[in-house]
């Protein structure tokens, strides 16, 4: 009897065990790709300093884009 009980709380552990460390992995994958996608911040600087074109934007009087506006973006 004792031994059927220690066998159940073993496979529990085991389970539990089991568990956590795909909650673990889980978490750390996810944990690692948000940090890479701030790694990204750290190029913006760069990328700010190539942009050519530093005229404010003016909208257009009528508030829509003509055709040559939304092909020159």
């Amino acid at each position: 009897m004792i031994k059927k009980i220690a066998i159940g709380c073993g496979l529990a552990v085991l389970l539990t065990g089991v568990a956590a460390a795909g909650l673990a992995y889980y978490t750390y994958r996810q944990v690692s790709a948000t940090f890479s996608q701030f790694a990204v911040l750290n190029e913006t600087p760069e990328l700010e300093k190539s942009v050519r074109n530093k005229d404010a934007y003016v909208p257009p009087a009528s508030e829509e884009l003509s055709e040559a506006q939304v092909e020159k973006s």
